[in-house]
């Protein structure tokens, strides 16, 4: 995974700064602080660039001073910069304490936290043949309209669909709106990413029956589930009908800090599948071992983090 070239994906989604204390856990006056550019979008689209597909990237970025670093870092990394919204509003932050509860505190409100569609990005989707987006997005107050404007032209040109539910209860006090969200949205997409919290937030049970009930009746998909250090189940479904199923165990890492993981292992599995990759066990681990290589270190997967991805996934 290291010939560079500019990918047939488009991944829209959010950016944040993320913040986390150099000597964790302790944060106090005078403690120092490193950031990372983050949010779900920002980590599968710089994990696709360091696996050598660097992507489309449609987000919102502020004009203040960690805006304008995001847009540089995004310019090195080979993704064009013709998608990113300028927003006048500031950078969302996250702050992480790496506890065993993996706490974090959020500062979103106000923000230019989400994505935009530019009136210029019609012609992108005549270039593309896989759309990926995340569930961060899809509230009402953040980017609910330009989700689905994006899976209305993604249907309209023929392009696949690849969604992470990424459910997060502080944005969903009534789950039961999550919950048919990602039902309707489901329903159009080829790939499906969850974790096992994302499917019990949605009303899902994260076994093989549970990705069933997720899948359109007579939907054509492919869905993985992650279980945090304990591996991984996929399913393929045609017509409804699960065909094949494959378990990882997952590796066996001293965790860093799980930041990013699964928008590694997402990011993995998208490379592969545009290339044409359907095993579901190769999928597998080639997902397993980015999430791996991303616990391993403070902050989301970043180019450090290639060689331990590496490592795992040909050792296997």
């Amino acid at each position: 995974m290291s010939s560079n070239s500019q990918s047939n994906i488009l991944v829209a989604g959010d950016t944040t700064a993320d913040f986390y204390p150099v000597e964790p856990p302790a944060v106090s006056e005078g403690s120092s602080l490193r950031w990372f550019m983050g949010g779900t979008g920002a980590n599968v689209a710089r994990s696709l660039a360091i696996f050598g597909r660097p992507p489309y990237f449609a987000t919102k970025l502020s004009n203040d001073v960690f805006g304008q670093a995001i847009r540089t870092h995004l310019t090195q990394l080979d993704i064009s910069p013709g998608l990113l919204t300028t927003s006048e509003k500031n950078t969302p932050f996250i702050a992480y304490t790496p506890t065993q509860d993996r706490q974090w505190d959020a500062w979103i409100a106000n923000s230019c936290f989400g994505f935009a569609l530019p009136d210029d990005s019609k012609s992108v989707f005549e270039d593309i043949s896989m759309l990926h987006l995340s569930g961060t997005s899809m509230h009402p107050a953040v980017s609910q309209d330009a989700v689905l404007e994006a899976i209305d032209r993604a249907k309209k040109h023929d392009v696949a669909i690849s969604f992470d539910l990424n459910g997060r209860p502080s944005q969903w006090p009534n789950p039961d709106e999550y919950a048919q969200l990602v039902e309707n949205i489901a329903a159009n997409c080829s790939l499906i990413f969850a974790s096992n919290d994302d499917l019990e937030l949605a009303g899902y049970d994260p076994t093989y029956d549970g990705l069933k009930e997720l899948v359109s009746p007579d939907g054509t998909t492919m869905v993985f589930c992650t279980f945090s250090e304990d591996g991984s189940i996929a399913a393929q479904f045609e017509d409804g009908v699960l065909i094949s199923k494959h378990k990882h165990a997952g590796y066996d890492v001293e965790v860093a800090d799980p930041a990013g993981a699964g928008d590694a292992f997402d990011a993995a599995i998208l490379r592969a599948y545009v290339d044409g990759v359907r095993d579901l066990a190769d999928l597998s681990q080639l997902g397993n071992a980015a999430g791996a290589a991303a616990v391993t270190s403070v902050g989301p997967f970043r180019r450090p983090d290639q060689s331990t991805f590496e490592e795992h996934y040909h050792d296997s």
